[in-house]
């Protein structure tokens, strides 16, 4: 019962993103550090969110570029506090990049646009609490990756999802079965039935997976 309610998309989403904004207030409160909290709660909801997808390789690289958008966005959100041009012209290119990052990705785009401008405004408020652009940067880039942190830290304990290799171990047999035919001609002899019952056998395998 565990095992699927883990499997849940809306419920993973939603554990982590508790667990994550939550996690990032204690450690600030706990630190001393309460200025820090609105920048790091911030983006550890916001890198929590999304559904990672594809090759674990590619989560790691999507997960760094999005810390190292919404790091930029909150130190550019800094250096532009108090001077209404730059403000003006750094919100800009943010919304000129969320463009670019929509077309980019339909899955992460969205929520890395709306996650680095949010932080931009909220930069902007950093000096007169007594932070620099640095530390709302660094602050960021902790929250941020914190959440890393949740969306690939079970990876050390289960680094393969068991469906998948259910499907792949599946769409394999069903690859030797038709490259059985194609060597045959005719489904026919020794090396097409065992590939037959090789294929049978995985997807009772699936089935029960």
């Amino acid at each position: 019962m565990l095992e699927r309610s883990a499997l849940q998309p809306d419920l993973a989403r939603a554990t982590r993103a508790t667990t994550a904004f939550a996690g990032a207030l204690i450690v600030c409160a706990l630190s001393g550090a309460p200025v820090a909290a609105q920048y790091a709660a911030t983006a550890a909801l916001g890198l929590s969110m999304p559904q990672l997808r594809g090759a674990y390789p590619q989560r790691v690289l999507v997960m760094a570029v999005m810390i190292s958008v919404i790091s930029g966005a909150a130190f550019l959100g800094g250096l532009a506090a108090h001077h209404l041009p730059a403000a003006v012209a750094g919100i800009g290119l943010l919304a000129l990049l969320s463009g670019v990052w929509r077309h980019v990705s339909a899955d992460y785009g969205p929520p890395l646009g709306v996650d680095s401008a949010l932080l931009f405004l909220l930069a902007l408020e950093g000096p007169s609490h007594g932070a620099s652009a640095g530390q709302v940067a660094l602050w960021t880039a902790l929250g941020g990756m914190g959440a890393a942190v949740l969306q690939l830290g079970l990876w050390a304990f289960r680094p393969q999802h068991p469906l998948r290799h259910a499907v792949a171990d599946a769409w394999v047999a069903a690859s030797d079965l038709y490259l059985a035919l194609i060597q045959t001609g005719r489904g026919e002899g020794n090396g097409w039935t065992m590939k037959q019952r090789a294929l049978r056998d995985t997807l009772d395998r699936a089935t029960a997976a």
